[in-house]
């Protein structure tokens, strides 16, 4: 987090790749000395806005950072338009504006921080910048929750235009983005899912569930703006292009894996081990929430297939050529998918390979403190015959550092996905027998917005103990415990002592101990301002630090 505050600047809302001076070891296959280069520090990529500037935006107080975020993605979405004029958008001379439909909307491409250049010169067709719609999904996304953090306005600063965004207004940028979403797909009638250019299509054209699901999350976080601005021909229209992505998905992007489907995989995917293929489960805690029997059916069980064939590639828990796009996203898509049994060991990998012992030192004569880097997590790691290793490429890269941070954040399991309804579903596969939380922000209802409260609790799993203090009052609070096994689900279920007007459910989802996850779920809290469970037998006396 401290890296990702360094390089995600609050005066102009810029959030760099790689650190500046951060050291680089010879991309993926290479060998070398580390070089301070910051490698990525000039590259600004609009799928970091899900991989890293989202944890800066919800774990870090700072509000003038979440403003000029949108309004710098703001500034760039401009860039593809029909014209050359300036007070249109940026300087877009390499934009060949004979070859853009005057009906286009605007839209972010690959690279957010020069759209119209592409590494090593490829352009994909015949528009120079490539259509990645999963970045320009998770920049919707991140401008949504963007919007939430800063209480969810429906006026002021929400629909004032700006001078530095050429007129427009967040909410005038919020519809631009997302039409451009259904334009897309109007161009390829024929489909119901989202075309897409780029690393995830190995630098050609085509549909994969990465880009659709992501852009899908983004129609649907619009709908919700929309809706508070009280706009509900809008929001109707980009929920039918969700479920129209939703249909999609099922019919057009699957394939047979064990006799069930599974997401397909495209073999040219620049992601190491194909994890994008599990984007339904490890993006849906954005929108969707953290439990998994809330999310669409469907969708989740073609993930669990999918994730039954990504863990039982040849590499298995180890799956770390890319920290977050191949480690992060399978060890994300294992807490959300409650596959406990191998959560665990992809948690301690990402540790694990995260580390490098012979960085604990201080060269003094070139003046650098190699310790910062020991434990930063690289963009990804080689591991030898002999079952050494060694990191790669950029240390503290954003796309890899963030998701990998994302899967710490989902063992804490604060979902305020709907702030009227708020969860806590703490995850603590072994060898965790628990977790302690601090200080963490929770989005909140207050008046027709949203306020940010902080929430500590401490959680043991077994025997079950846990405690919460909120400096704002939650409306309501869910409680999941867990994982257990049958027997100890049973016993807890019998013998747990609520506090006043909470209720006991037990449910069973995903695998634990080698058989069904048990999870005990503690509801119907109203009005929480602090809580004990479970609670204390007269006479004893429990201190909430």
């Amino acid at each position: 987090i401290i890296a990702i505050d360094e390089k995600f600047y609050a005066e102009n809302g810029e959030f760099h790749e790689s650190g500046i001076g951060y050291p680089h070891y010879g991309s993926y296959s290479g060998i070398g000395s580390w070089a301070p280069l910051g490698v990525y520090y000039g590259g600004i990529f609009g799928r970091c806005s899900d991989h890293f500037a989202s944890l800066a935006i919800r774990c870090i107080d700072n509000s003038e950072r979440v403003t000029n975020y949108v309004n710098y993605c703001d500034q760039r979405l401009y860039y593809f338009r029909s014209d050359h004029d300036p007070a249109n958008g940026p300087p877009n001379p390499n934009h060949d504006i004979t070859q853009y439909p005057v009906d286009a909307p605007p839209h972010w491409s690959f690279v957010i921080s020069a759209p119209g250049n592409m590494p090593g010169g490829l352009q994909i067709n015949a528009i120079f910048g490539d259509e990645e719609m999963d970045g320009h999904g998770a920049t919707c996304v991140g401008r949504w929750l963007a919007w939430r953090h800063l209480g969810a306005p429906t006026n002021g600063w929400f629909t004032s235009p700006r001078a530095d965004v050429y007129g427009k207004s967040p909410w005038q940028s919020t519809i631009d983005s997302t039409e451009f979403i259904c334009w897309l797909m109007d161009y390829y009638p024929s489909r119901d899912t989202v075309y897409c250019e780029g690393e995830t299509t190995g630098w050609t054209g085509g549909f994969e569930p990465y880009p659709s699901y992501l852009c899908m999350t983004a129609l649907k976080c619009s709908a919700e703006m929309a809706d508070a601005m009280g706009d509900s021909e809008k929001a109707a229209h980009w929920r039918s292009y969700a479920d129209r992505i939703h249909h999609g998905m099922t019919n057009e992007l699957t394939v047979t894996h064990n006799g069930n489907p599974a997401w397909q995989k495209r073999a040219n995917s620049v992601y190491p081990s194909y994890q994008d293929t599990l984007a339904q489960a490890w993006f849906s805690f954005y929108y969707d929430g953290l439990d998994p029997n809330v999310l669409h059916a469907d969708l989740t069980e073609i993930s669990r297939n999918t994730f039954d064939r990504q863990i039982n590639q040849p590499w298995e828990h180890a799956q770390v050529l890319g920290m977050g796009y191949g480690q992060g996203w399978l060890a994300k898509s294992a807490l959300i998918l409650d596959q406990m049994d191998d959560a665990g060991p992809l948690l301690m990998n990402l540790a694990k390979y995260s580390y490098d012992k012979n960085m604990d030192y201080v060269d003094e004569a070139r003046g650098i403190d190699w310790r910062l880097y020991q434990w930063i997590i690289p963009e990804g790691a080689n591991i030898l015959p002999d079952g050494s290793w060694y990191r790669i490429s950029d240390l503290g890269n954003g796309a890899n550092q963030g998701i990998a941070l994302h899967a710490l954040e989902l063992c804490a399991g604060i979902d305020d996905t709907h702030p009227e309804t708020f969860k806590i579903l703490p995850r603590t596969p072994a060898p965790l027998t628990g977790i302690i939380v601090r200080d963490f922000p929770v989005l909140v209802p207050e008046g027709a917005g949203l306020a940010r409260a902080k929430v500590d609790y401490s959680y043991t799993r077994y025997p079950p103990a846990f405690s919460l203090t909120s400096d704002r009052t939650l409306p309501t609070l869910s409680i999941r415990l867990g994982p257990y096994t049958q027997s100890e689900a049973t016993t807890i279920s019998g013998t747990l002592l609520l506090p006043p007007g909470a209720v006991l459910r037990t449910e069973i989802s995903g695998e634990y101990n080698g058989g069904d996850a048990y999870w005990i779920w503690v509801e119907g809290m109203t009005h929480v301002d602090s809580v004990t469970i479970p609670v204390p037998e007269p006479g004893l006396i429990f201190t909430i630090q």
